[in-house]
């Protein structure tokens, strides 16, 4: 059982600006702050499938499937033209056949907590809480500089931090992700009333937003597991590689990026009185951009099952390999990585409107608009979109 508290709180207060003997903002200019918060925390559990320090090693001659046979492991060296191989000597891959990354990426396991009846029982337990925390500050500044011109300047900070899972104590854990959160935000709005019919509004925004994704296994070394230096040399943000199983349970997480989301808006509206008519127009940009880059399985994302340690390569079956099998040989169902190419996009926004709100009597009013928008298509300030394209190929 774990506690599960949630704390939620906040508050904010305002008044007229003053400094005794300088300035007195009386009627004139007004402050607002305020904050909020919460601190959540949930709880995770799990059971999963870990091998045993003997599977570990190579050594499956106490590992059962399910129907209570022997888990039989066979060696893909043996593989004959129909696909049916012959099994290791005493179903135990010899020392000189297992593969160092293999090994060395096994060895992250969390040992069972209680036994397993076969290959696949759930033999490993895991729980722990899920702390989420978010911060919100606030600040606001309203100034009549005349009768006729009121200002305002407002600025916001927000700051959230929710994890994965992360089950086990161990660099390799399973959903050990981060996701950190920081948002800046700033506006200044400004009315003008240069008449008793005249209303003119104008407005600038600014929004930053980092979305950054995070794991517990961050400036890991992966030569340490055995890769090759022709490997290592292009991961540019290393992390313990991602490993997906079959049926033991699955090593870490992709979550590994960058990215600033900013924002700019500038508007202004015109509003007059005249007759029967209320008329409003006005202009409106915005520009959205998408900065950074995801590093995602940039250290490597390996899949194992057990098509190369089981009984015959052209068939499924859960009788005979073990994705652990596969992986201490060093023998991938799939391996995938790449170099990432930070990215500066954007998108221009344009809009013109006009608004013509005409009052034909006390019951009907018919409202009559134009709206012309034109938006960008996706940019990249170095024209990075496309990579490697070779304009002069034939």
């Amino acid at each position: 059982i774990t506690d599960q508290p949630f704390r939620n709180y906040g508050g904010s207060f305002g008044g007229p600006v003053t400094v005794p003997k300088l300035y007195n903002g009386k009627n004139r200019t007004f402050f607002s702050l305020g904050f909020e918060g919460y601190r959540d925390t949930q709880a995770a559990s799990r059971e999963q499938y870990t091998p045993t320090a003997a599977e570990r090693s190579g050594d499956f001659s106490r590992s059962f499937n399910r129907a209570g046979g022997l888990l039989t492991i066979y060696d893909p060296r043996t593989t004959l033209a129909d696909g049916n191989r012959s099994p290791f000597p005493g179903n135990i891959i010899p020392a000189n056949r297992i593969d160092t990354v293999g090994r060395n990426i096994a060895a992250t396991y969390m040992p069972p907590t209680k036994a397993a009846a076969f290959y696949g029982d759930l033999n490993l337990a895991g729980a722990g809480p899920l702390p989420s925390i978010a911060d919100q500050l606030f600040g606001k500044v309203d100034h009549q500089i005349a009768t006729w011109w009121r200002v305002s300047l407002s600025y916001l900070r927000y700051n959230s931090s929710e994890p994965g899972e992360n089950p086990y104590p161990t660099i390799s854990s399973p959903d050990q992700w981060l996701l950190d959160r920081k948002v800046d935000t700033t506006q200044i709005n400004t009315t003008i009333t240069p008449g008793s019919t005249w209303v003119i509004a104008a407005r600038y925004g600014f929004n930053r937003f980092p979305n950054i994704g995070l794991q517990k296994s961050q400036g890991f070394a992966v030569a340490s597991l055995g890769f090759a230096d022709t490997f290592v040399r292009d991961i540019p943000s290393q992390t313990f590689p991602n490993v997906a199983m079959q049926t033991s349970y699955s090593l870490c997480t992709n979550n590994n990026f960058y990215y600033v989301h900013h924002s700019k808006n500038l508007g202004a509206t015109v509003s007059t009185i005249f007759g029967r008519h209320s008329v409003k127009f006005g202009y409106d940009f915005r520009r959205l951009h998408a900065d950074g880059l995801n590093y995602g399985n940039s250290s490597g994302a390996f899949t194992f099952d057990n098509r190369f340690t089981r009984a015959n390569s052209n068939s499924t079956t859960s009788n005979s390999g073990a994705d652990i099998a596969d992986m201490l040989l060093g023998a991938p169902a799939a391996a995938t990585g790449f170099v990432p190419t930070k990215l500066f996009q954007f998108i221009d926004y344009h809009a013109l409107y006009l608004q013509d709100d005409i009052r034909l009597t006390q019951k009907l009013t018919l409202n009559l608009g134009l709206r012309w928008e034109r938006e960008t298509g996706l940019k990249e300030t170095n024209n990075n979109l496309i990579t490697g394209f070779d304009a002069t190929a034939a």
